[in-house]
């Protein structure tokens, strides 16, 4: 083993080449290492495991366990970027743009082999937005159409499944989750003419209103305008 340096009381070696050598932690980029049934046998083997008879066991239905899995984990991406954007500004919110945006053009791979999507029909679109929204624990019953055609999709959402991250951090609603779905859309070749979200529930609305239209689309006189550029206050 090396000596130390003047630098350090510690050993100058390379811990991440040590543990690799050693079968420990994988090297950035390498594939998560699959162990065979008999290497976990041996494995297992090496330690004396005690029995816990009175281990509790919270047996969750699937649909409990996805929903708090999901409230947890948007809960903590909201503390994080709260906290990032709180101290880094506009650098942090650059780099969530970034984010956000690998993060939209990704998920319009796994869009395209769960679902045909037209890019020119609204109606084979709209099966992205309907599985995204119930995804995050949205019900049917809470979605209220005001416009749906071929090239037009307007509605009211009324509960919405990013609370627990928009509710710490509210500019994520269109700083980082909206622009997850212009990358999916502009990915999945859909041209859109508009994508407006005027009503936020994060800034205090009693429902999230989107419209969606697409390049060819007929005039919509209902077309909502939002009153001023985010953040809105209501």
């Amino acid at each position: 083993m090396p000596e130390p340096t003047q630098e350090s009381h510690y050993p100058q070696w390379n811990v991440e080449e040590h543990a690799h050598a050693a079968g420990g932690f994988a090297r950035p980029g390498d594939a998560p290492r699959e162990y065979s049934p008999q290497e976990m046998a041996r494995i297992q083997a090496q330690y004396d495991y005690v029995e816990y008879a009175d281990m509790p066991h919270f047996n969750f239905r699937p649909e409990t366990s996805i929903r708090l899995i999901s409230r947890s984990y948007l809960h903590m991406i909201g503390a994080i970027v709260k906290r990032m954007t709180d101290r880094f500004g506009e650098d942090a919110w650059a780099i969530l743009h970034d984010i956000a945006w690998e993060i939209g053009t990704q998920r319009a791979e796994g869009i395209r082999k769960r679902h045909s999507i037209n890019p020119e029909d609204m109606h084979t679109i709209f099966q992205y937005f309907r599985f995204e929204y119930e995804l995050f624990q949205g019900k049917p019953a809470d979605v209220k159409l005001l416009k749906f055609s071929d090239k037009v999709l307007h509605e009211h959402l009324y509960k919405c499944g990013l609370t627990p991250a928009c509710g710490q951090c509210p500019d994520m609603c269109w700083r980082f989750f909206k622009i997850v779905d212009e990358a999916t859309l502009q990915a999945l070749g859909a041209k859109m003419r508009h994508f407006d979200v005027p009503k936020w529930p994060s800034r205090g609305a009693p429902y999230e209103e989107t419209y969606y239209e697409l390049e060819g689309a007929e005039p919509y006189d209902a077309r909502p305008i939002p009153d001023s550029k985010p953040p809105y206050e209501y």
